[in-house]
């Protein structure tokens, strides 16, 4: 059973990409390419590619403050308002 519908498919898929420092930004650079990797499966699971929102502008900044991300602000507000098929 194929979780995924079309009402999914109907929206944007986001991956949103987060290293909390620049250290792991340079450092986990395997965990940093598994989470650009998910747009590979947001494709296998139905999304076109000019579907597949990548958010990377937060990479580096510290999640204990989210007046600075942008990215974070964005999913936040998309996730609200229904805007969203799926989050990677």
């Amino acid at each position: 059973m194929n979780k995924v519908q079309n009402v999914h498919l109907e929206k944007p898929a986001y991956v949103y990409i987060r290293q909390s420092t620049m250290g792991q930004v340079r450092y986990n650079r395997e965990s940093t390419e598994r989470q650009y990797a998910l747009k590979e499966k947001a494709l296998q699971l139905g999304w076109s590619p000019g579907s597949i929102r990548i958010l990377d502008q937060d990479l580096g900044m510290s999640g204990s403050q989210s007046y600075n991300r942008q990215d974070f602000k964005l999913l936040v507000a998309d996730v609200s308002m229904n805007k969203i098929g799926e989050i990677g």
